[in-house]
């Protein structure tokens, strides 16, 4: 009962001195705090060296680099076949290798072999085309090595090489310089002369259709552009010499008959004119000027019926056309039929679109048959 008594006197005396109590109850404190400090310490300091240790283990592990065996050429001696280890590139921090994109040509066999056992040997290339499956090389498997491409021994004297379009390069374009016909080169000629006129440049223009006519002598149209400058120059010896190697090439050519019934003309030589019309129009000639032309020249020669049939086949297919009304009723007067001649010349006035000269020759032969 004394024990118990002095515990229940300690008690009542700790509560009525707070001091007395905090100064037993702070030792214990300190202690437990110490002790706590002293394990979190231990325990950094465990992972600290479990930490340093793993990092030593990687990078002794890292520095060692994968072996891989060395591809083994056929005819190679023993001694050569070795494993050869390679380091990974900075490039490649996981240590993958590649094949070398360009590799060294095999080396020779040393014992030398037919031709049909050594074409047994080489590899066939391998090609690979766009969209086609590949095939995955197994895991573990040494990386394949490209093999030099070697030309078949029965393709060399029969095939020609082909370029081949590299990936990643464009493609090689063969140029072929392509010949003009003489055709082509003579209207490139013509062209270039028609440009040549509009400038003014006659000379050089003449000059172009020159070579023209020469490098393609049926080319029609330089051959009347030629024939313009002569004519605008009134150099007809050479327009006739012109036109006639024309119409030589082609008879039922009406503006190059007309040319040569014109030069004829003007040196004087109307039956020759003549000649020249006829032959176009029996050639074929549709051209209703060469017809025209030929009733005019008869006219001018004297051959009045023949004018007057000449013109009567115009106005038969062309009965809108004064001009050629006026030409009949001229030609049918000076035959002495009268009365055809007068409705002719009505006709004519009729229609309209006569020039002045003629036309005040009309009214006046109409007025005289009147």
């Amino acid at each position: 009962m004394s024990l118990i008594n002095q515990v229940l006197k300690d008690v009542e005396a700790r509560r009525t001195n707070p001091a007395a109590r905090a100064e037993q109850v702070t030792p214990a404190l300190r202690t437990e705090a110490a002790s706590t400090s002293r394990g979190i310490a231990a325990l950094v300091f465990g992972m600290a060296v479990a930490g340093f240790g793993g990092w030593l283990w990687w990078s002794q592990e890292m520095a060692q680099p994968p072996a891989v065996p060395t591809v083994i050429h056929p005819g190679a001696e023993p001694a050569e076949q070795t494993v050869a280890a390679t380091r990974p590139t900075v490039s490649d921090p996981v240590g993958k290798l590649e094949p070398d994109p360009s590799p060294e040509p095999e080396p020779e066999p040393k014992t030398p072999k037919a031709p049909e056992d050594r074409a047994l040997l080489q590899k066939p290339p391998q090609v690979t085309t766009a969209g086609a499956p590949q095939t995955k090389t197994p895991a573990g498997a040494p990386p394949a090595v490209a093999e030099p491409k070697a030309p078949e021994a029965s393709k060399t004297k029969t095939q020609t090489p082909q370029p081949i379009n590299t990936p990643g390069r464009p493609p090689v374009m063969e140029k072929r310089v392509r010949r003009l016909t003489a055709e082509q080169e003579a209207e490139q000629l013509y062209r270039e002369a028609y440009t040549l006129l509009t400038r003014g440049r006659r000379n050089r223009a003449e000059d172009h259709l020159t070579r023209a006519l020469e490098q393609y002598p049926a080319h029609a149209r330089a051959r009347e552009a030629f024939a313009g400058i002569l004519v605008s120059e009134g150099r007809w010896v050479e327009l006739l010499t012109v036109v006639e190697r024309g119409l030589v090439l082609n008879p039922a050519d009406g503006k190059l008959a007309q040319l040569a019934a014109r030069a004829h003309l003007q040196q004087e030589h109307p039956e020759a004119a003549v000649a020249v019309l006829t032959r176009s129009l029996e050639a074929g000639s549709s051209d209703t000027g060469v017809a025209a032309f030929l009733a005019a020249t008869y006219q001018k020669i004297g051959r009045y019926s023949k004018s007057a049939e000449v013109y009567r086949q115009l106005v038969t297919a062309h009965p809108r056309n004064s001009t050629w009304w006026a030409g009949l009723g001229i030609a049918l007067e000076q035959t002495e039929r009268t009365e055809e001649a007068r409705q002719a010349y009505q006709n004519a006035l009729s229609r309209g679109g006569l020039k002045v000269a003629l036309r005040t020759h009309v009214e006046r032969r109409l007025a005289r048959l009147n």
